[in-house]
């Protein structure tokens, strides 16, 4: 499972879950939530024939990309 949450500054909280569905048609389902007097609320869910993740740092000290290989002049 993979859950993303943030707080927007003019808005509630909200959230973002990634659910495996191994026994299902669909390979992940994605589910929103919002943050409402004290609990989440699901917003809605919509299956996903396939799910990438991607990270990109702007910091070169974290970039794994970055770190290694050959340095030319």
């Amino acid at each position: 499972m993979i859950i993303l949450e943030w707080a927007p500054r003019d808005n509630q909280p909200q959230k973002v879950v990634f659910d495996p569905q191994p026994d299902q048609d669909c390979t992940w389902l994605r589910c929103e939530y919002e943050h409402r007097n004290g609990a989440w609320r699901l917003c809605g869910c919509e299956p996903l024939e396939s799910l990438s993740v991607e990270h990109q740092s702007t910091d070169p000290a974290t970039d794994r990309s970055s770190q290694g290989g050959e340095h030319n002049e």
